[in-house]
C-alpha cells in the first residue's frame, strides 16, 4: 500500500509540475510580446523621426544658408560650414548604402 501512496504522490507533483511548467510558458509569451511590441514602438518613432528630417533638412538649410551669406564677408565660414556640411552629408550617404 505504501508503494501506491507513494506512486499517486509522485503522480500528483508531476501534474502540479507540469501545471507550473505551462504557466512558465504562458508568461514567457506574454514577456516576449511585449518586448516586442516596445521594439516595434521604438523603430516606428525612429522611422517617424527620419521621414521628419527629410522635410526639415532642406528648410534648415536654406536658413543656414541665408544667415551665413548676410554673415560672412570674406566667406572663410561659409567654406568651412559648406565642407562640414559634405563631410556629413557623404557620410550619411555611404552609411545608408551600406545598410541597404
Amino acid at each position: 500500500m505504501d508503494t501506491i501512496s507513494g506512486l499517486s504522490d509522485l503522480e500528483r507533483r508531476r501534474e502540479a509540475l507540469l501545471v507550473e511548467s505551462e504557466l512558465n510558458r504562458q508568461a514567457l509569451r506574454l514577456e516576449v510580446l511585449s518586448v516586442s511590441t516596445a521594439i516595434e514602438r521604438i523603430r516606428h518613432g525612429f522611422v517617424s523621426g527620419q521621414s521628419l528630417w527629410k522635410w526639415l533638412a532642406p528648410i534648415a538649410g536654406f536658413f543656414i544658408a541665408r544667415k551665413l551669406s548676410k554673415s560672412s564677408a570674406n566667406g572663410f565660414k561659409t567654406s568651412s560650414v559648406l565642407s562640414m556640411g559634405r563631410a556629413l552629408w557623404t557620410a550619411w550617404r555611404d552609411r545608408r548604402k551600406n545598410r541597404a
